[in-house]
């Protein structure tokens, strides 16, 4: 950002980061002291922070088939939130537990959005027909216990589902049921917990609008609880999606590129005596984890003192070297990849401001009333005729 606005270099702090596949709000302060401020608000829970998610099928019906529904109000010991940021509360508490779990919990329920349950159904959930704003405004926001006559506030899927991060180096997590492994093989389980709210269904697509509230902040958390709901975000090809859902156009231009760049890997191979690197099958010499030494390389490499930013990650990127700098190469790289994934960093409240995020361009529904927007793609059509353009005109990207 300093690279844009060049009078703020050096005094941008990022308070907290994204994953590189979601898009949508970053917080940066002006000074140290408020980016530490607000990052410590953050790490100590004390802030709420909400996502928008496309996923898979009509949110929340597959959820008795792929999830654990936890029982409430049928035992009076039992208290009114089930869980807490991902550990059981009261009796239900367990005692010591020796397996890769150590305790965490593991249930969906229904209720408001303090975690009060509800008789509302999964199918009544599906059903409900609000916007974005009709579950943000303070006025849902509803202590039944402080003011029984209130309103009750609109429904919310409460998942408690412990994540690991599997595979450091590749970034591969997973959550679920770890109760049959002992710690040792399965190190690393931790409690979390996330709060879902159905915004609407397309049919044409067989996507849903889903708001999301993560509790706690595990790696890769929204995505893999979607995931066990059986609600997979639809375009997430790492945690059950598929990469071009519901664009079989750039499916057959992904399949091309990845073809053609083959080609290339094993006719640079032959000219330079080395062999292709083993790979994933669909997957092209780009997409392995940088080696020891790759990684090294780029470290021993410094900034320059008039290099951008862009510039100098250009210069020392692992994957950039392994392409050889090729302008061909670039325009294939970029139509095998997707754009990210549709999950989105909606909004912040936290240290007392409110920051938010505009809505994604994948984005369907309402925010609040009047009509909503169609369900549609993106804009991944514009960027082929782009990319289209620069391939015929020789130009390279």
């Amino acid at each position: 950002m300093g690279d844009i606005l060049p009078r703020l270099r050096g005094s941008l702090h990022t308070v907290h980061r994204l994953d590189r596949l979601t898009s949508g709000l970053t917080i940066v302060a002006k000074n140290k002291v408020a980016a530490s401020r607000l990052a410590k608000e953050i790490s100590d829970r004390r802030c709420e922070k909400y996502y928008l998610a496309r996923v898979r099928g009509r949110f929340p019906l597959e959820a008795d088939a792929k999830g654990k529904r936890v029982v409430v109000g049928t035992d009076v010991d039992v208290p009114c939130v089930p869980c807490v940021l991902g550990e059981w509360t009261g009796d239900r508490k367990k005692g010591e537990d020796k397996s890769a779990m150590k305790g965490a919990a593991l249930g969906f329920w229904i209720g408001n959005a303090s975690g009060e349950p509800s008789d509302v159904s999964l199918a009544d959930l599906a059903g409900s027909n609000l916007g974005i704003d009709d579950y943000l405004s303070p006025d849902t926001v509803v202590d039944s216990t402080a003011d029984p006559s209130a309103p009750p506030s609109p429904p919310w899927l409460h998942l408690a589902c412990p994540c690991r991060i599997a595979e450091h180096k590749r970034g591969v997590c997973e959550a679920g049921d770890f109760s049959s492994r002992v710690p040792s093989e399965a190190p690393g389980v931790r409690p979390a917990q996330t709060s879902f709210a159905f915004l609407c269904y397309d049919a044409a697509t067989d996507t849903s609008m889903v708001l999301c509230r993560p509790q706690t902040g595990r790696t890769h958390q929204i995505r893999l609880h979607l995931q066990h709901l059986g609600h997979s975000i639809a375009n997430d090809h790492n945690y059950g999606g598929t990469a071009f859902h519901g664009d079989p156009e750039a499916a057959a231009e992904a399949a091309a590129a990845e073809k053609e760049m083959d080609a290339l890997d094993r006719a640079a191979a032959a000219d330079s005596g080395r062999e292709v690197g083993c790979r994933p099958v669909g997957a092209t010499s780009t997409d392995g984890p940088a080696t020891e030494t790759e990684v090294g390389t780029a470290g021993a490499l410094p900034r320059g003192d008039n290099e951008s930013m862009v510039e100098f990650v250009q210069r020392t990127c692992v994957w950039c070297a392994r392409g050889g700098g090729d302008r061909e190469r670039a325009v294939l790289e970029f139509l095998s990849r997707s754009r990210g994934c549709w999950l989105h960093c909606y909004m912040y409240k936290v240290g007392g401001g409110v920051y938010r995020a505009g809505l994604p361009e994948w984005f369907f529904g309402r925010k609040k009333g009047g009509v909503g927007t169609v369900a549609a793609n993106g804009n991944l059509a514009a960027q082929r005729k782009v990319v289209s353009k620069v391939i015929a005109s020789g130009e390279g990207l």
